[in-house]
């Protein structure tokens, strides 16, 4: 039987977040369209402005474009 302990799954969790961090911000295929750091690697910036800011997510696209020009 396989015994894994719990600092193991911990280490292999942070491998794994790691790892997805790196590849998200530079071997996604999007990775060369610019943009905050956050959004690049995950999905809460839209549930924090659609739900917590009151919907207000797509405003948060039009100071992207000024920012980054896109």
């Amino acid at each position: 039987m396989i015994s894994i302990s719990a600092t193991q799954l911990g280490v292999g969790f942070l491998l794994y977040v790691v790892g997805r961090i790196i590849y998200l911000r530079y071997f996604h295929p999007l990775a060369h369209i610019p943009g905050p750091f956050f959004a690049s690697i995950t999905g809460l910036h839209r549930f924090y402005y659609d739900y917590i800011r009151n919907g207000s997510y797509y405003l948060q696209f039009e100071r992207y474009r000024d920012i980054y020009g896109t």
